[in-house]
């Protein structure tokens, strides 16, 4: 079994990276990165794909998307879909036969359509996308992109939604594909319990994400300055960057929290696993998400979780390992922290752990995924077994 997964980047956002990881358990992987410019020669005769020196089996694929009006955007895609269509022929002959395309997300991938026209190729979407939940007005979808994805989605022998709730978005908004529900894994070797820390002194309570409005970290911050009075060891530490950073930091000053709040920029998986293992609670505050890999990745840490309860997050989080709160509201917010610190004691890291990394590792979404390559392949109405 032979797969093409494209993901974002060189070598892609985290999150997809973990998805290859585990897919590359049950068959030969080659990861296709799209970028803006190269990084990796480009293979002899194809200036627009990269190949990785020392990898074989990791490439980059150039692409680009005009914006001005329709007509150009047309234009740069189908230059884009011809470039995958050169890209995977030039693969398919340095390795032989491609079986499955796999892609996230629907956005902007138009090329799929044109892979499976000219080439035969049958392709899979994961998708990710907190915009066909339609739980935030900065995260919404357009009645056009809309029409790509039942186009797109209509046409995948599978769609894979992370999460229940996005599954049934995408029925809401009948989008059709056959659907089968997938989580995003996450790589467990090294996200895993630690040694428990100490609550006698300061209460660390840590998070990640973008800052966004999205994210809600001014909700955060207001549900911190409420709980401080009652609880004034919590300290708060923030992995991510942003264009609420700027906002984010005059509200820290306005409600007084300039040493109860720590924003750490980016940080790498190795730094983000350390400050998790150290952390007393972790905490996400966000108005729409899918199912947040932060979230899982505290939880194989064995972290108690305070979040909304959006998306994916009633999938990941209960009584056992945390609390769940309505979006954009600090004050039950600030309480399920209170509520979360005071019964500090009573959360088993060790149980939370193990039962996240059974549903989660890298072997457990594997084996469903190398089930699900192996029935695409079985059921692909080109018939070319």
């Amino acid at each position: 079994m032979r797969v093409v997964m494209v993901i974002e980047g060189p070598p892609g956002p985290p999150y997809q990276v973990d998805w290859a990881n585990a897919a590359a358990a049950g068959c030969e992987l080659i990861r296709v990165g799209h970028v803006r410019r190269l990084s990796w020669p480009a293979v002899p005769g194809l200036p627009f794909l990269g190949r990785q020196p020392e990898a074989p089996l990791l490439y980059q694929i150039e692409t680009f998307r005009w914006r001005p009006t329709r007509v150009f955007g047309r234009v740069s895609a189908r230059v884009v879909a011809r470039r995958y269509e050169a890209a995977l022929r030039h693969i398919t002959g340095e390795h032989g036969r491609v079986d499955v395309v796999h892609a996230h997300f629907f956005a902007g991938a138009d090329y799929l359509l044109h892979l499976k026209r000219t080439l035969g190729l049958p392709y899979i979407i994961t998708e990710h996308s907190a915009a066909l939940t339609g739980q935030h007005p900065g995260a919404s979808i357009s009645p056009l992109g809309l029409k790509r994805a039942r186009r797109l989605f209509g046409a995948a022998l599978y769609v894979i939604p992370v999460a229940d709730s996005l599954r049934d978005a995408i029925e809401r908004h009948g989008l059709g594909g056959r659907l089968r529900v997938l989580p995003n894994p996450v790589d467990t070797a090294r996200f895993r319990v630690g040694s428990t820390p100490a609550s006698d002194g300061e209460i660390s309570v840590f998070s990640v994400g973008q800052l966004t409005t999205r994210k809600a970290y001014d909700v955060l911050l207001r549900a911190l300055a409420r709980a401080l009075p009652e609880e004034p060891r919590l300290r708060l530490r923030v992995v991510g960057e942003g264009p609420e950073r700027g906002a984010l930091d005059d509200l820290v000053g306005e409600l007084g929290l300039a040493d109860h709040v720590t924003f750490l920029g980016g940080r790498t998986r190795a730094e983000i696993s350390a400050e998790l293992q150290r952390a007393h609670l972790f905490a996400l505050a966000s108005y729409a998400e899918n199912l947040p890999v932060a979230t899982i990745e505290a939880l194989c840490c064995g972290v108690p979780v305070v979040t909304t309860d959006v998306g994916g997050n009633a999938d990941l989080v209960d009584d056992r390992c945390g609390r769940l709160v309505p979006p954009g509201d600090p004050e039950l917010l600030a309480s399920a922290l209170l509520e979360v610190v005071a019964g500090l004691d009573g959360f088993d890291r060790e149980h939370i752990a193990a039962a996240a990394q059974r549903r989660f590792s890298y072997s457990a979404v594997g084996v469903q995924l190398a089930e699900l390559y192996r029935d695409a392949v079985a059921t692909d109405p080109a018939g070319r077994r």
